[in-house]
């Protein structure tokens, strides 16, 4: 699950409405106040500490030492067989959406 789905949730709970989105940055809510962008940016810091990057390809190289072809059925073989949907995957999916929970508490908590 790539950073952009866990942007959808920040986006979820505090994007713009449609009627801000018709008004553009011209309805006074500039980048900077964007709060989905923050938690986003904030999001992908901890991605960059953690495995370099937030992209799927990256994060393989992290943790395998290389990235997979994901359209060659043989490169996800080989994926498999080094344990990337036993633990490894499983386990970047369940320290982002951790990451994403802490974000989202510590907002509604003035932090």
């Amino acid at each position: 699950m790539g950073a952009a789905c866990w942007a959808m949730a920040f986006s979820l709970l505090y994007g713009r409405s449609i009627e801000e989105m018709r008004q553009g940055h011209q309805s006074g809510k500039g980048k900077a106040e964007d709060k989905a962008a923050f938690l986003t940016k904030k999001l992908a810091e901890k991605f960059e500490k953690e495995y370099n990057s937030p992209v799927c390809n990256d994060i393989e190289k992290k943790l395998f030492g290389r990235s997979f072809d994901k359209w060659n059925p043989d490169e996800r073989k080989k994926k498999e067989d080094m344990g990337a949907y036993k633990d490894k995957c499983p386990s970047v999916v369940g320290k982002a959406a951790r990451w994403v929970a802490e974000l989202i508490l510590d907002e509604r908590e003035g932090k």
